[in-house]
């Protein structure tokens, strides 16, 4: 059990750091405001389904 939760948190972790440099890049090749926000928006969607699947995955568990 222990393994597995902690496999899904490395997986958090390295979605998280490549969100970062995802949003680093992105900041520094355009700089377009609105398409930004949208990025932003997406990228908060993403991070909430993975957050809400790893709780309910640990809740079977």
């Amino acid at each position: 059990m222990k393994k597995v939760n902690f496999g899904w948190n490395i997986g958090f972790w390295v979605g998280v750091a490549s969100i970062s440099i995802i949003n680093i890049g992105l900041i520094l090749l355009n700089r377009n405001q609105l398409l930004y926000d949208f990025y932003i928006l997406g990228i908060s969607i993403i991070i909430l389904i993975i957050l809400i699947m790893i709780s309910k995955k640990q809740q079977h568990n």
